[in-house]
């Protein structure tokens, strides 16, 4: 899977090894999102169940039309002994439609964050455009994603990535 990453980064399809690194980035991703209300809200004392969200995850992705990317940087106290920091992560599907689709596959980004301290770096982009690399190579023939409206900065950076609004999701609470 292509991914040139910006100098001192790298990026690589998840293992089983980095579930609990992923539980912890996938916390941080929800706590910055819980402001924006409706599906951000998670119930207090959940971390335990990101960890297992994302054993299920690892064990199933290589046969589900899914991947899973690891974002990491050199670790400053020994840069000889190669990228263990983790510093964002990318949650990617393929899924198949009736082949009477023009497009009969289309490629999801389910979820994507990169630690505040990181943005800015290129390591979104290059998670993303490997991301759209391993997509294309399962035949998709698009990328989809949703975002919070509220999310400004999210919105940007997919905007500058060349995402496009096509539609309105809209919700109602019961």
């Amino acid at each position: 899977m292509p991914a040139d990453a910006p100098a001192g980064y790298d990026i690589r399809p998840a293992t089983r090894r980095d579930q609990d690194l992923l539980a912890e980035m996938f916390r941080g991703f929800l706590e910055e999102q819980s402001d924006w209300g409706g599906m951000f809200g998670v119930e207090s004392g959940a971390h335990p169940e990101y960890t297992a969200m994302f054993a299920r995850l690892l064990e199933s992705q290589a046969g589900d039309g899914g991947v899973i990317l690891v974002a990491e940087t050199q670790v400053e106290s020994a840069p000889d002994s190669g990228f263990a920091s983790p510093v964002g992560f990318l949650m990617a599907t393929v899924a198949s439609r009736p082949a009477f689709f023009h497009e009969s596959s289309r490629g999801r980004i389910e979820d994507a964050w990169v630690r505040p301290e990181h943005r800015r770096s290129g390591i979104g982009r290059a998670l993303v455009e490997a991301a759209v690399a391993w997509a294309r190579q399962q035949g998709a023939a698009r990328m989809i994603l949703q975002v919070a409206r509220r999310n400004e900065a999210g919105r940007a950076f997919w905007r500058e990535m060349g995402f496009e609004t096509f539609m309105d999701v809209m919700e109602r609470d019961l």
